[in-house]
């Protein structure tokens, strides 16, 4: 699984409200990016084909934050995480996804809160948090 987080020159995280159709976590509020790697296809390849796929972004570049294992009640998964940084605005493919916006880190927390964010997203939290602004 490849997932990618994207700042704005703000300290804004950009998030991507999962379609309402999604079998997992439908409606929740997720990473910019978030796909599965085809059968030999190239990582950091994945991560830009999901990228254009889901918000229609080419980002300039993308740093590796993290690999972990996710592991969910019936499933686990390898994830590259990635980061970058961009003010270009975004428009989400609308058959990917419900919408993406840019939010702060308080917006955030109390999204979470509420049980608007997906599981991925709070695990992650803890990674981006020297990124954003309150």
């Amino acid at each position: 699984v490849v997932r990618l987080h994207v700042i704005n020159s703000s300290g804004q995280l950009l998030l991507q409200k999962r379609s309402l159709h999604s079998d997992i976590e439908p409606g929740k509020w997720d990473a910019a990016v978030a796909g599965h790697v085809h059968f030999g296809e190239d990582i950091e390849k994945a991560v830009l084909r999901e990228a254009r796929e889901e918000i229609n972004f080419e980002p300039e570049y993308i740093d590796l934050l993290e690999k972990r294992i996710f592991k969910a009640p019936t499933s686990r998964s390898l994830m590259f995480i990635f980061i970058t940084q961009s003010d270009r605005e975004i428009i989400p493919n609308k058959k990917e996804v419900e919408d993406a916006r840019f939010f702060t880190y308080s917006q955030i927390l109390e999204m979470e809160k509420q049980s608007l964010i997906s599981i991925g997203l709070r695990q992650e939290m803890k990674l981006l948090r020297p990124f954003l602004v309150e």
